[in-house]
């Protein structure tokens, strides 16, 4: 079980630093320098910036919340009082 730990400490520090990321990634300095008048398709680009951010910000909390979900299913000294 020691080696479960560090797994779980590992993606605990992942699901708190993904919130400071995205906004990091999401901060206006960050946004103009894709704010050029380059538009690929037609399609402006800080608008595939953002969307994609977007995007990936949300397939990462998805996957970090299967895998906690998955440790902590496994877990026999659940905090939450569950069965």
């Amino acid at each position: 079980m020691a080696s479960e730990e560090p797994d779980r400490q590992g993606l605990r520090d992942a699901a708190t630093i993904l919130p400071f990321a995205a906004a990091a990634l999401l901060a206006p300095p960050l946004i103009w320098i894709f704010a050029g008048p380059t538009e690929p398709g037609r399609v402006p680009l800080i608008v595939i910036y953002i969307f994609g951010i977007w995007a990936v910000i949300i397939l990462a909390a998805f996957l970090l919340a299967r895998r906690i979900g998955r440790l902590t299913d496994h877990d026999p000294q659940r905090r939450d009082g569950g069965p």
